[in-house]
């Protein structure tokens, strides 16, 4: 592996906490760049009915999602939309959400969070690894 590239088959995969019938690949992380102290960038693929159910990230963590692939239902604090590709969604900090996979195909988005969070060190590793 480079020191600054990475293919997403070499990354950690993980499903995080409240989340269902989905699979986190960690894109950039402290594991995969020690130098990586500020974001985590993170690709997810979550089957259809797959949800991230709802949760607060506190102590100043923002969140971005970038849908690429499928549909999903989202919800930021008190407003639900649908979402689809070439959509992006920002959830400030502190905002209840919830991202649930709508349709028949997955859902596949690129997942950032400012600055990282701790759950995401200490995350339930796949049965795949």
């Amino acid at each position: 592996m480079a020191k600054y590239c990475l293919k997403r088959d070499e990354a950690r995969r993980w499903m995080p906490p409240l989340h269902t019938d989905s699979l986190d690949w960690m894109l950039i992380d402290r594991h995969s760049f020690p130098e990586a102290k500020y974001m985590y960038l993170v690709y997810c693929e979550m089957e259809p009915g797959g949800c991230a159910q709802k949760h607060v990230h506190t102590r100043g963590h923002e969140q971005g999602l970038y849908i690429l692939e499928g549909k999903a239902k989202v919800q930021v604090n008190d407003e639900s939309f649908e979402a689809g590709p070439e959509t992006v969604v920002f959830v400030p900090e502190e905002a209840e959400h919830e991202i649930k996979a709508m349709g028949k195909e997955k859902l596949k988005l690129l997942v950032w969070i400012c600055p990282p969070l701790s759950s995401y060190e200490k995350g339930s590793i796949s049965k795949e690894e």
